[in-house]
């Protein structure tokens, strides 16, 4: 066997080289391509589930905190309305409006003539979580004709009442105050007279009547005869060097009493009689200091520790009754002041 033929069976032996594969360029630009997109695709998907989740969870959140709030609000507001608004209640529950990122919580007030409800508008508390808080009329209207004022949806007559610190002459000329408010008051005086004897007698009246000094609970008692009801008593809560010389009608601006119920009310002041009225006082006040940021609520405290000090006095008195013994009460030698509010007729 020659060396040729060695080197061919050699040859023959060793396995066959197999061609190369051929590399399809664009298919593989398109895998890696479609590779890319599902996984920005994916990523899109996970940043906006997150997103969207986290949205939901804050808003789940700031709902849960506004309704903590709002029941915050709920704990004291409907004596807030009782005691700075005379002869003044809430109608049945608050009603919550979420407007982000804050809310408020609107209560339908009314007046009582006579075991009667008139409505006296729609009371507002905006709120946020961030203890911003204010009162808001919510389609609440305010007028005033002649020396009276208006408001509310139904524009109801406001009830005012003139503490004696403002007939002492040498007080007012101290504070610089004009003696314009007893001529205002004056007016207001002879235009309610007027209305009064001009309400028939089978109507019920609604009389504010002012003092011309603090009296306790037994003399305004006293006060209203036989033949009417005694429904709310002005609490003189100021101290000498900080009493306002203008009878404000703002909410939080006065201090009083509800001695008249509704039957159906909420808050302290629900159910109580005259002998434990006093009492509810000071726990209403004690809820409001701790509940309330409103800032004519924050004299709470301080009138706490002045009405526990010198007691409970009055200054005025919410009337309700027969236009004829009203109008005997207005002749008190007493009266300082009075303010004609509602008349209603007898129940159909």
């Amino acid at each position: 066997m020659s060396e040729n033929d060695l080197r061919t069976d050699v040859g023959d032996g060793l396995p066959a080289e197999e061609p190369d594969p051929s590399f399809d360029e664009r298919a593989f630009l398109r895998r890696v391509r479609l590779k890319s997109i599902v996984r920005a695709v994916a990523i899109a998907a996970v940043v906006v589930a997150v997103s969207w989740a986290a949205v939901v969870l804050g808003m789940i959140r700031w709902e849960g905190l506004t309704w903590r709030e709002a029941n915050r609000i709920d704990s004291y507001y409907n004596d807030f309305v009782v005691l700075s608004n005379p002869n003044t209640w809430v109608l049945g529950q608050s009603v919550t409006r979420f407007h982000f990122p804050g809310a408020s919580n609107d209560y339908t007030t009314y007046r009582l003539v006579g075991g009667r409800p008139v409505p006296a508008g729609v009371r507002s508390v905006d709120f946020s979580l961030w203890d911003d808080e204010f009162l808001r009329g919510f389609d609440e209207r305010l007028t005033t004709v002649g020396p009276r004022v208006f408001s509310g949806s139904e524009v109801v007559p406001e009830l005012r009442m003139l503490h004696p610190g403002a007939l002492d002459d040498t007080y007012v000329n101290e504070m610089g105050i004009e003696r314009g408010i007893l001529d205002e008051f004056e007016a207001i005086t002879a235009e309610s007279l007027e209305r009064l004897a001009a309400t028939p007698p089978s109507y019920t009246a609604e009389v504010a009547f002012s003092f011309d000094r603090t009296l306790t609970r037994a003399e305004i008692e006293s006060f209203a005869a036989s033949g009417t009801t005694l429904a709310w008593g002005a609490v003189s809560s100021w101290e000498p060097e900080d009493m306002p010389m203008l009878p404000l009608i703002n909410a939080g601006s006065q201090l009083g009493i509800p001695f008249a119920q509704p039957g159906i009310s909420y808050g302290a002041f629900g159910f109580t009689s005259t002998d434990d009225a006093e009492d509810s006082l000071i726990d209403a006040l004690r809820l409001i200091a701790d509940n309330s940021r409103l800032p004519a609520a924050g004299r709470a405290r301080s009138v706490i520790e002045q009405l526990e000090r010198d007691g409970v006095s009055y200054y005025g008195a919410v009337l309700t009754g027969s236009p004829d013994v009203l109008m005997r009460l207005a002749g008190d030698p007493r009266v300082t002041a009075v303010c004609f509010g509602l008349s209603v007729g007898p129940w159909e």
